[in-house]
C-alpha cells in the first residue's frame, strides 16, 4: 500500500459516465469493481452544470464554484472588443481549486489528465493536464514526468477517427486509456501522493460515435465500460484497501437525433445577418461545401469511402478537416454586427444578445434586450421539427438564473435546453437550420454519476451537484473549504469528523500556482476540430 498522510484519496473520473447505462451492467455482475465500491459506500446521480459540457464541469468540480464565479464557459470564448473567437485559455480561472489547497496545506497531489488545465499546474507532487492540451506543448510538471511520459509515448487525443471505423478507433481509444492507466500507476509508486486523480475520456468518445456500434460482437459503449471498470480495478489493486475512493463523470450521455444550427436558425427568424460583402465570403462558401462533401463521404459504406479517399489525396483531406472549424474560429467575419441582435458561438446552446455598451457595435438598448430576448424565449420554446413537428426545446434559461458571480457577465444571455437531450444545439451556420443525421450519434445531458467509498463513508444513495465534489474532498483531509464556494460538503455521505462542518480560507490566502508557460492556441484548435467541438 502507498500513501503518506492519515488520509489517502483516490479520484477516478470517466468524463460523461452515466447511471442509465451502468445501473443495467451493475445489474448483471460485467463491472465487479464498481459494483464492489457501491457495495462498500454510497453512490448517486451528480448533476452537471448548465450546460453540461465538458470544459465548465470539469472545472466546477475542481473548484467547487459555477462558471459565473470561475469564468470558463466552453472550449472557445469571445473577445468582445473584436468580435474574434479564440480556444479558452486556462489563464482565464479565476477560483483556486482543491489542488492548490492540498498545496497550501501540505497534502501532496498527482493529478493525471484534468481537462482544460493546461499548462500543467506547479504542485507537490505532480501534473499532466488533459484535453484539449497543445500537442506540441508541455504536458507535465515536473520534468522528469515530462520525460517519463516522453518515453512512453503519452497521449491525450485518439490517433484514429471514428470514421475509420468502429473498432479501430475502440481499440486506440482503449489502447491511450491503457496507457494511461500504466502511467497513473507509475507516477502513483514513483511520488506516493496523498491525493491520486486520473481522469479518463475514453467512455465520452466511445459514446459520441459508437453509441449503436458494435466491436467483437458486442455494444461498443457497454464494452467501454466494462474495460473502464477493469482500469479502475487495477488502480484499486495499486493503491490498497485503506484509501478513499472517488469514481465521478462530468455529465451523462444519451443518444440524439438531430443537429440545430442556431446562427442559421436565428438568421431565419431575422435576429442575425450575414455578412456576403465579405471578400473572403465565398472562399469560406467554398470550403464549407469541401467540408460537406468530407462529412457526407463519413457516412458512406466503406467501399464508397474507400473510392472517395482514393479520388482525394491526404493533404486535401486534412484542409477538409481543418475547414471544420471555419465556421466557429472565423465565424465572427460572416455576421453583419449592426444588423444582428442575437447570435450564438460554443456548443450546447449558448446565445447572445448584441448589447450596446457590451459590444462596440452592439444594436441592442437595455429596454431592447429583455424585448429580445422575451421573443427569443418564446420562439424557442415553440422551436418544432421540421418533418416530424416534434418539439426540439425542452426549456430556455436566461442567463441570470444559472450564473452568479464577479464573472456571470460573461455567460451567454440565454441557454437553450434541448428537448429531452434529443438534439445538438451547436452556435454555428449549417446548409440549414437542422440536421437529422449528425456526425455524432449521441451528446451530453446532466445526469452524471459518483460512487464513493473508505472508512469515513456512510451507504447508501444520495444524490448531488457537480459543485459539492470539491468540498467533499477537502473534508475528507479535514480541510478548509474555500471561501465562496458554491458547493457544499456531502455530510449524509460521510461518517466521523469528515461529516463535520468545515472552515473557510479565503481567496486572497491562497497561492493559485503558477503555469509552466503558456499553450498554443492554434494546436488547441485542431484538438477541438478533431472531437466536433469548433
Amino acid at each position: 500500500m502507498v500513501g503518506n498522510s492519515e488520509e489517502s484519496t483516490l479520484v477516478v473520473g470517466f468524463d460523461a459516465a452515466t447511471l442509465d447505462v451502468l445501473e443495467p451492467l451493475v445489474d448483471a455482475g460485467s463491472v465487479p469493481n464498481i459494483e464492489s465500491l457501491i457495495a462498500d459506500g454510497v453512490e448517486g446521480e451528480l448533476r452537471s452544470t448548465t450546460p453540461p459540457m465538458t470544459p465548465l464541469a470539469w472545472t466546477t468540480m475542481a473548484a467547487g464554484t459555477n462558471p459565473g464565479k470561475h469564468g470558463i464557459y466552453d472550449f472557445v470564448t469571445q473577445d468582445r472588443t473584436d468580435y474574434s473567437i479564440r480556444p479558452t485559455s486556462y489563464s482565464r480561472m479565476a477560483r483556486p481549486t482543491v489542488w492548490d489547497v492540498f498545496d497550501a496545506e501540505d497534502v501532496s497531489v498527482g493529478v493525471v489528465n484534468y481537462p482544460m488545465v493546461s499548462p500543467p499546474r506547479e504542485v507537490d507532487e505532480f501534473f499532466i493536464s488533459g484535453f484539449p492540451t497543445p500537442r506540441d506543448s508541455r504536458l507535465a510538471y515536473p520534468d522528469a514526468v515530462q520525460d517519463y511520459l516522453d518515453e512512453v509515448d503519452y497521449r491525450v487525443h485518439p490517433a484514429v477517427e471514428p470514421d475509420d471505423g468502429a473498432t479501430a478507433y475502440y481499440e486506440d481509444v482503449l489502447d491511450l486509456s491503457e496507457t494511461q492507466c500504466e502511467v497513473t500507476i507509475e507516477l502513483l509508486n514513483r511520488y506516493d501522493p496523498d491525493v491520486l486523480v486520473s481522469v479518463f475520456m475514453a467512455v465520452d468518445w466511445v459514446q459520441h460515435y459508437l453509441w449503436d456500434e458494435t466491436v467483437d460482437g458486442e455494444n461498443a459503449v457497454e464494452r467501454c465500460y466494462r474495460d473502464m471498470d477493469a482500469i479502475l480495478g487495477r488502480l484499486l489493486d495499486a493503491v490498497g484497501d485503506d484509501w478513499t475512493v472517488a469514481v465521478v463523470s462530468d455529465h451523462g450521455a444519451r443518444p440524439i437525433a438531430g443537429e440545430v444550427h442556431l446562427n442559421s436558425l436565428l438568421a431565419d427568424w431575422g435576429f442575425l445577418a450575414r455578412d456576403t460583402a465579405d471578400p473572403a465570403f465565398a472562399e469560406r462558401v467554398r470550403d464549407t461545401l469541401v467540408t460537406a462533401v468530407y462529412s457526407a463521404g463519413k457516412r458512406l459504406p466503406e467501399p464508397a469511402k474507400r473510392r472517395l479517399r482514393n479520388l482525394t489525396d491526404e493533404s486535401t483531406l486534412n484542409e477538409m478537416r481543418e475547414a471544420a472549424g471555419l465556421h466557429q474560429l472565423d465565424m465572427h467575419r460572416e455576421i453583419d454586427w449592426v444588423e444582428t441582435e442575437a447570435f450564438a458561438y460554443g456548443n450546447m446552446g449558448r446565445v447572445f444578445c448584441h448589447r450596446g455598451g457590451v459590444y462596440p457595435e452592439g444594436v441592442l438598448t437595455d429596454e431592447d434586450y429583455e424585448a429580445t430576448r422575451d421573443e427569443l424565449v418564446e420562439r424557442f420554446e415553440s422551436l418544432s421539427h421540421p418533418e416530424t413537428g416534434d418539439p426540439l426545446v425542452q426549456t430556455v434559461h436566461r442567463g441570470e438564473t444559472v450564473y452568479h458571480g464577479e464573472r456571470a457577465d460573461e455567460g451567454a444571455d440565454l441557454v437553450v435546453i434541448p428537448h429531452d437531450w434529443r438534439y445538438m444545439l451547436s452556435g454555428d451556420f449549417g446548409e440549414s437550420w437542422f440536421d437529422p443525421d449528425p456526425d455524432r450519434d449521441a451528446d451530453h445531458d446532466p445526469n452524471g454519476m459518483f460512487v464513493l467509498a473508505g472508512d469515513d463513508v456512510a451507504s447508501g444513495t444520495v444524490d448531488a451537484e457537480i459543485a459539492d465534489i470539491a468540498p467533499t474532498l477537502l473534508a475528507l483531509h479535514d480541510l478548509p473549504l474555500i471561501a465562496g464556494m458554491d458547493g457544499t460538503v456531502l455530510h449524509e455521505a460521510l461518517t466521523g469528523s469528515a461529516s463535520g462542518e468545515r472552515p473557510t480560507v479565503s481567496v486572497e490566502s491562497l497561492d493559485a500556482g503558477k503555469s509552466v508557460r503558456t499553450g498554443d492556441a492554434g494546436d488547441v484548435e485542431e484538438r477541438l476540430e478533431d472531437l466536433g467541438y469548433l
